[in-house]
């Protein structure tokens, strides 16, 4: 319960029946699409300046205050190998503001936040189960509307990045 006494709901991930649909958040790195789960993204944003942090993480750009908010940002395409969102002296891209675990947020500087989608995970044919790739980031491939997408759980990326 939460302090109005109402009754919290847990977000899930992965649909209850054969017929439910799950959100994604399409984006892209270089000229790849990616997507994640809508229901880990508070909200997609131009980018704005970052302070950077002192021997932090290769793949952390550095902090962002948003909303009243310190917000880790997480250079997302240097993760995956792509040149970085982030270009000398230019901040491009978006930042994709997920909701992590004990409500603590992460943005994920992206190179183009595309839109809003869903899929069928329970339809065979449109989910392709997917190896790991370097460095261990969880992931699945899925199809939608014809065009292969990789699903990232933000969740998994920062794991791998706080193991490293």
């Amino acid at each position: 319960m939460n302090e109005w006494g109402e009754e919290m709901t847990v977000r899930r991930l992965l649909p209850v029946t054969d017929t439910e649909e799950v959100g994604i958040v399409e984006f892209l790195l270089g000229n790849d699409l990616y997507c994640t789960y809508v229901q880990q993204v508070r909200e997609v944003i131009n980018t704005i300046p970052v302070t950077p942090v002192p021997l932090a993480h290769p793949y952390m750009e550095g902090l962002i205050q948003f909303r009243g908010e310190a917000i880790a940002v997480i250079d997302l395409a240097k993760c995956f190998g792509y040149p970085s969102a982030r270009r000398t002296g230019q901040i491009q891209g978006k930042y994709i503001i997920a909701e992590m675990k004990n409500n603590k947020a992460a943005a994920f500087h992206v190179h183009e936040a595309l839109r809003i989608n869903q899929f069928n995970p329970a339809k065979m044919n449109q989910t392709i189960e997917a190896v790991q790739v370097q460095r261990g980031f969880s992931q699945r491939i899925v199809q939608v509307e014809g065009k292969l997408l990789v699903l990232l759980d933000f969740e998994k990326v920062i794991e791998t990045i706080s193991a490293d």
